[in-house]
């Protein structure tokens, strides 16, 4: 008798991916917030 394991791999690879996008949204919403920082210490 062997386990399928399939369905916990396919589930951790989704939680992967969605970790990766919210990183990469948060890298882009930290630099648009700095870069708006940076035009305002510039005026």
């Amino acid at each position: 008798m062997s386990v399928n394991t399939e369905p916990y791999t396919n589930g951790a690879a989704r939680a992967r991916q969605a970790t990766e996008q919210s990183v990469d949204t948060w890298k882009r919403g930290v630099k648009a917030l700095t870069d708006r920082a940076d035009l305002v210490t510039r005026c």
